[in-house]
């Protein structure tokens, strides 16, 4: 029977970048508090694992991604530039509001071919020096695990290879979160299944984070203020779950809030500046209403300048469940258990559950077809 080894595609934790710049192949850009949280996750979840051998694109923000599983494993890292970011002319500006690079005629003339692409490194060469590198990792880790710490372009571009798909895409809808892993199966040399996971436990809450949109943290959000979802109700056994996290924090009203372990509970993250976030807020009002007294509703706000602005909000839509004010992140990454990484959007995780029956709900599809959204249930219950 041939050697089976497993080599991991892991992308690096968040990134301190509050100007919103395409960093690309810039050094400098480190990981941000809730970063090293993720990295620090991804070494606990992962080092009792076969791993032998760590390969690191040479960036700042990746090196420090492996750093905590290097220290784990008690292994080197070999940095490889052939898993960095890819090249893009837009390096270095940045996206979203007036600043926007796209809004300028003199970007356009870059625009022209999204299958090559016009605008960077032609995919077809970002797959060839990536498959290179897994397989010289596939080598160096025969019959046992390896992982590489790249981007997210690089680590989709190079899935979509391997399923036979075209380059053509969202980038809005990579399956490549945060710290996400993209586990490639070898069976000798060949390639016999791939996998990838966002994390592996989620916390004792009945998650429906930012339904529509999957809000993410502060500087995770790309070029975008949220993370797209693609759908879906996802339950877990009961069997699967550990303790719930003790998750408190002050509202937007100023009145300090503590979980109720046990009790199912709906949790939004949101702000007020986020596009879906304004659209969905009135269907989490009527959902509110209706199962009121059976569900509890959190609203986690992680980037409203002040908590007077999101209770401007709140006031504005009706809302009247309590949401924590929290821009630092850590009512977040309690919620989460940041284990590792954070939710990939709306109505999708790939993850364990923590608690009571975790649910997550695509709230506009599901609230269209007359569904009820809401149960007081647990799989094995």
């Amino acid at each position: 029977m041939s050697e089976q080894t497993i080599v991991h595609l892991l992308r690096h934790g968040e990134v301190h970048n509050p100007d919103g710049v395409l960093y690309g192949r810039r050094d400098g850009f480190h990981l941000s508090e809730l970063g090293r949280t993720m990295a620090q996750r991804v070494a606990d979840t992962i080092s009792d694992r076969d791993i032998v051998h760590l390969v690191a694109s040479p960036l700042d923000r990746t090196r420090e991604t492996i750093a905590p599983l290097a220290a784990a494993r008690e292994l080197e890292v070999h940095p490889d530039q052939r898993v960095i970011e890819s090249t893009n002319v837009f390096e270095g500006e940045t996206f979203g509001g007036k600043r926007n690079v796209l809004t300028r005629p003199s970007s356009w003339r870059h625009l022209w071919n999204p299958f090559r692409p016009s605008w960077g490194e032609p995919y077809k060469q970002v797959v060839a020096r990536m498959t290179e590198a897994i397989h010289d990792a596939r080598e160096a880790a025969a019959g046992h695990e390896a992982v590489i710490v790249s981007h997210q372009l690089p680590i989709w571009i190079t899935r979509l290879s391997l399923e036979g798909r075209s380059f053509l895409h969202d980038p809005r809808k990579r399956q490549c979160t945060l710290c996400s892993l993209t586990s490639i199966h070898f069976s000798g040399d060949r390639v016999t299944s791939r996998a990838t996971r966002a994390a592996r436990r989620l916390p004792a809450l009945l998650l429906a984070t930012a339904l529509l949109a999957g809000c993410s943290g502060v500087t995770g959000t790309g070029d975008l203020d949220y993370v797209p979802g693609n759908g879906g109700v996802v339950e877990f056994a009961s069997g699967d779950r550990q303790p719930p996290v003790e998750l408190l924090g002050e509202t937007t009203t100023g009145e300090d809030y503590t979980f109720t372990p046990g009790t199912v509970t709906v949790v939004n993250v949101w702000w007020s500046g986020c596009g879906p976030c304004i659209k969905e807020m009135p269907m989490l009002t009527e959902l509110h209403a209706a199962y009121d007294g059976d569900v509890d509703f959190l609203g986690i706000n992680i980037r409203d300048t002040s908590a007077a602005n999101a209770r401007s909000f709140e006031r504005d839509r009706g809302v009247d469940y309590p949401s924590i004010y929290a821009p630092d992140g850590d009512a977040l990454l309690l919620a989460l258990a940041v284990d590792p990484v954070r939710v990939a959007g709306a109505g999708r995780a790939r993850r364990r559950a923590r608690g009571p029956g975790l649910l997550l709900l695509p709230v506009r599809a599901a609230a269209a077809a007359g569904i009820p959204l809401l149960r007081h249930r647990a799989v094995g219950r």
